[in-house]
């Protein structure tokens, strides 16, 4: 089933949601067609249930994901140029200081969940800032590194082929990338590469 909503031209970039998330925000859609700003209750049970029925299919951490893909069907739906936004249902967005539909605000992630994935990832972040691993001696990383790139075109020069692992490890010793390093005999050379542009 496809929805107009979705055409390319008007979702423009941006993943589009799945099969099941569009047939919830197609249903939420015209649910909200014909509720005001004097319909803030109803709003808020809608995004209750929106909320429920998103998490039998995402953790709570790609919920406010599933609430971006609504709010853009929403601000699609609900475009001054579709008919649909009236002075009844519009509000002056607070930060763009024009008129879009009230369930841009009212309708989206729940503040506890919102508090809740701010919080991980604030532990997340502090983690990562507490566990700096320092590098005792970078120029033997970097010679290592050149040494193994300077193998490898001379390899190609002579006609042979190169070791991939080994130009792969030169560049991420040259380059910094240590999660490719760490994966380097899986990895290849056009995955390597469009990592490095």
């Amino acid at each position: 089933m496809t929805f107009y909503w979705l055409d390319q031209n008007l979702w423009g970039k941006g993943r589009q949601p799945a099969q099941w998330e569009a047939q919830l925000i197609d249903e939420a859609l015209h649910s909200m067609e014909g509720l005001t700003r004097s319909n803030e209750d109803q709003l808020l049970q809608l995004r209750d249930r929106l909320t429920q029925q998103f998490l039998q299919h995402v953790g709570e951490s790609s919920l406010k994901n599933c609430f971006s893909r609504l709010h853009k069907a929403i601000k699609i739906h609900f475009s001054p140029s579709s008919g649909r936004l009236t002075q009844a249902n519009s509000v002056s967005h607070p930060t763009k200081n024009e008129p879009v539909h009230i369930a841009l605000l009212l309708v989206d992630t729940p503040q506890e969940i919102k508090d809740q994935n701010n919080a991980l990832h604030g532990e997340a972040l502090e983690y990562k800032h507490s566990n700096v691993a320092y590098i005792d001696n970078p120029d033997a990383i970097i010679s290592k590194g050149r040494e193994l790139l300077e193998s490898a075109i001379t390899s190609h020069r002579q006609g042979d082929f190169c070791n991939y692992r080994d130009l792969g490890a030169s560049l991420c010793l040259l380059a910094g990338l240590q999660h490719f390093l760490t994966q380097c005999s899986t990895v290849t050379l056009g995955q390597l590469c469009s990592a490095l542009v």
